[in-house]
């Protein structure tokens, strides 16, 4: 499955589990900007507050993280 369809696909938010509505966010785990890759690895569906509140350097990641769900 493709970074979009998982997008299209996820119906909660892969931090909160909160029902997603409209705006969906795709968030990198790992920070691109930290090395992290645009792939289905590892990114992950989320809603906007979980995206906006994530520290910019990736600091929160815990390395078992659950990528994304379909409901």
């Amino acid at each position: 499955m493709a970074v979009a369809e998982m997008k299209a696909s996820a119906q909660t938010c892969a931090m909160c589990k909160t029902r997603l509505n409209d705006e969906k966010h795709l968030d990198h785990i790992v920070p691109l900007a930290m090395g992290g890759t645009h792939t289905k690895a590892n990114v992950r569906v989320v809603c906007k507050p979980c995206n906006l509140g994530r520290p910019k350097d990736g600091r929160d990641v815990t390395w078992q993280t659950e990528l994304w769900q379909v409901a």
